[in-house]
């Protein structure tokens, strides 16, 4: 559900986008937007007929600023971060990655649409093919019986570590005829209680008390690990582009990070070779910088571009801009935002205003209407509408405001 109803359906160009990004007649440039504003657009655009979307940007910082804006507008979002491509195996957090990394492919799997976040060189490592890993995953319902030797193998195979017992994710323990593990998607670990072969009882359980939280009718286990060797496919493939819009953000800027990642993982990898520290068998691959860019231009995108509709690395079909400016924000200065919301009610514009919890959102309302400005909080179970000369008040967090001035 959207926060509230897109008041971008009152532009003509705004439409004329859509429409084209509907009959896959991209890749699209649109231009003016400041960043919080593109979080909104990639939130609205095509959202009926494609539900899922894919924002491509340049670094990590870039990425997580965005995934925080979308999540101003949607809880369905996730970010695919980008694993160390010079220095995987050695990398502390490289566990951490890939756990977020599987939670987003198990999300696409069993989501029926969200917002994907992720940086251009985590689509330039070279991964197993989305089938593969499809038939990877494999579920255990209570009504199956199960062989510990085989599942213990199994287990070991999709990357799990035995131990004696279960306090970390990615873990598994055997005692008797109690099978612990924790699947690196779920919160909690889980317990399967065999009476001889058949399941009497799967459960999750709190790992430090050992207490049983919830009974469940089942678990889908997914691999513990990457391949970081011998893949083919490029993050991209996992992609149905028939259901997905794919957003570029500052293309200029990927092209040229995507260009500097494959000279300085050559360069790593050549040195390491000439000094024995590898050998080639080992050594990873990674798509080079052109042949992601190609795809990303085959994939129905549509390119955010701060100022510029002229991008080299992408044949634009169409191109709009959809002019907005960042807003003020007003950290403990309730005098400003007083007269800021009195003059934008004068001059009669639809006013929203995002504020961290709900109880500030309230609080913010009816002082609003001490000071008789119109103020109000929207029912929570549809998208509203933004009243002319009226703030409405919601909770959510953005890094920046944004206005529409043609609105």
């Amino acid at each position: 559900m959207s926060l509230f109803r897109n008041p971008l359906r009152d532009l003509e160009q705004y439409r004329e986008l859509e429409n084209r990004i509907s009959k896959a007649e991209g890749p699209a440039v649109v231009t003016g937007l400041p960043d919080a504003a593109k979080a909104h657009l990639v939130s609205e655009l095509c959202g009926a007929d494609r539900p899922w979307k894919l924002l491509v940007t340049y670094d990590d910082a870039r990425a997580r600023e965005m995934c925080d804006d979308l999540r101003a507008f949607s809880d369905q979002v996730w970010m695919y971060p980008a694993r160390d491509l010079l220095f995987y195996s050695a990398d502390i957090r490289g566990f951490e990655v890939s756990k977020a990394r599987i939670d987003v492919w198990r999300r696409m799997q069993e989501e029926e649409g969200g917002f994907v976040v992720t940086t251009v060189d985590a689509l330039m490592d070279q991964l197993e093919e989305p089938d593969r890993f499809k038939k990877s995953v494999f579920r255990i319902d209570e009504a199956d019986s199960v062989d510990l030797q085989k599942l213990s193998e199994k287990l070991v195979e999709f990357g799990y570590e035995r131990t004696a017992e279960v306090d970390g994710i990615g873990q598994f323990s055997i005692r008797g005829g109690i099978i612990d593990f924790f699947p690196v998607t779920e919160e909690l670990p889980v317990r399967i209680e065999l009476w001889d072969t058949d399941i009497d009882s799967i459960r999750s359980f709190d790992p430090e008390s050992q207490r049983s939280v919830e009974n469940l009718t089942g678990v889908t286990v997914y691999p513990a690990k990457e391949e970081t060797l011998g893949g083919s496919a490029s993050f991209l493939r996992y992609w149905d582009y028939s259901k997905t819009v794919l957003f570029l953000d500052e293309p200029l800027r990927l092209g040229e990070r995507a260009r500097n990642v494959e000279e300085e993982f050559r360069s790593s990898m050549a040195a390491r070779l000439e000094t024995g520290q590898i050998t080639r068998e080992e050594m990873p691959e990674l798509f080079s910088a052109e042949e992601i860019l190609k795809e990303l231009e085959t994939g129905i995108s549509v390119c955010l571009s701060g100022l510029d509709s002229r991008i080299p690395d992408f044949e634009s079909r169409f191109s709009c801009s959809l002019e907005a400016k960042s807003a003020a924000s007003y950290p403990g200065s309730f005098e400003l935002l007083l007269g800021d919301m009195k003059r934008y009610q004068k001059e009669k514009w639809r006013i929203v205003l995002m504020t961290p919890s709900r109880t500030r959102a309230s609080r913010l309302a009816s002082n609003f209407r001490e000071y008789g400005i119109s103020a109000y909080c929207p029912d929570e179970t549809e998208s509203p509408e933004p009243v002319q000369a009226a703030v409405m008040v919601v909770y959510g967090s953005l890094h920046r405001g944004f206005e529409y001035p043609l609105l």
